[in-house]
């Protein structure tokens, strides 16, 4: 019949979203059918679990130590996403230091499933990503 998994890639290759499909028979005499995807499958098809995603995030502290949030851009400001994923002691020790130097961090984060947060790798010059992104 069809194969979920190359539909998803196949929507995920795209460059923009969609809410559906269009078919259009070769035969004439059948009707066009439109197929609208819910909102569950919307969600399950765009949901992070790209293992490649990476997006650039600016970073602050908070009044606790080793706890970081995440602020992506909005249309008018910057919105607050979540908390940082620090995955060990090194990389703790790592966004540390990079505060101890300046205030202003933009650092690109990947997506850990298992703890559903954002994983800090390394800092960047590079301006932060836009909330649609997500």
């Amino acid at each position: 019949m069809y194969d979920k998994e190359n539909i998803i890639k196949f929507i995920k290759s795209l460059n923009y979203k969609i809410r559906g499909f269009y078919f259009v028979p070769i035969n004439v005499t059948y009707s066009n059918i439109l197929l609208m995807f819910n909102d569950d499958d919307i969600n399950d098809i765009y949901s992070i679990t790209d293992e490649n995603k990476r997006l650039i995030f600016k970073i602050t502290k908070t009044m606790k130590s080793d706890v970081y949030e995440l602020y992506l851009n909005t249309k008018e400001n910057i919105q607050k996403v979540g908390y940082a994923y620090l995955s060990n002691y090194e990389k703790s020790k790592y966004v540390k230091e990079l505060f101890d130097v300046k205030e202003d961090i933009n650092v690109i984060c990947k997506f850990n499933e298992f703890f559903k947060k954002w994983e800090v790798l390394e800092e960047t010059s590079d301006r932060i990503n836009h909330i649609n992104e997500l």
